[in-house]
């Protein structure tokens, strides 16, 4: 669906490529691969859950809330005592809140596993290519996760590939609440990100 969208569109067909990874156990591996590209910006949102189960809890605790929610705005019963006619249609609100397909939605480890794991290949690409791509970022989506991240990319697992030069997070929200972060990183520092501008 994405793919026939961006065709039908001149302006996101001559500015985006898209491809398909057929190897299930790498992220960026066997995508990124031209000598002569190079790319400003890579983002990913992650599978955010550890496995099915975890994915299906997740999903039915939301939809209760949303449930729970919907009632408190509405009235206990219609005037002959009924419930309210859209009562249950409340309790199926955001049913489909989670949508995608399995490998969009959970990963083994999670969050944390998957960007770890592409953290890895971005350091293994900035070795083999390091004209390649200058920024590299996900999406959060636990706040508690990000210590995890940045000390991921700041270990040993990292650095004995490439060191990570420069790191940012963006925090993101709405309705004045922070519920999920943008982390970034860098194999160029401030210097070579000007240069790489100018080239």
């Amino acid at each position: 669906a994405r793919s026939i969208y961006v065709a039908n569109h001149d302006v996101l067909s001559v500015n985006i490529d898209i491809r398909l990874q057929r190897n299930k156990q790498t992220i960026l591996k066997h995508v990124l691969t031209a000598d002569d590209e190079r790319i400003d910006f890579c983002m990913c949102n992650p599978p955010f859950y550890e496995s099915a189960a975890a994915y299906q809890k997740e999903n039915a605790r939301k939809v209760r809330n949303l449930a729970a929610n919907a009632r408190k705005r509405q009235p206990q019963t219609e005037g002959d005592g009924k419930e309210p006619k859209n009562a249950r249609a409340s309790s199926s609100i955001g049913s489909n809140n989670f949508g995608g397909g399995p490998s969009e939605l959970w990963y083994p480890g999670g969050e944390v596993a998957f960007i770890a794991k592409m953290m890895e290949e971005s350091s293994c690409l900035a070795i083999d290519m390091p004209s390649k791509c200058l920024w590299f970022s996900s999406l959060v989506s636990r706040r508690d996760n990000l210590p995890k991240l940045i000390e991921i990319l700041e270990s040993n697992v990292v650095r004995r590939n490439k060191k990570v030069k420069d790191v940012r997070i963006i925090q993101m929200g709405q309705g004045g609440l922070k519920t999920s972060q943008i982390l970034f990183w860098s194999f160029h520092d401030v210097e070579e990100q000007r240069a790489w501008f100018r080239e």
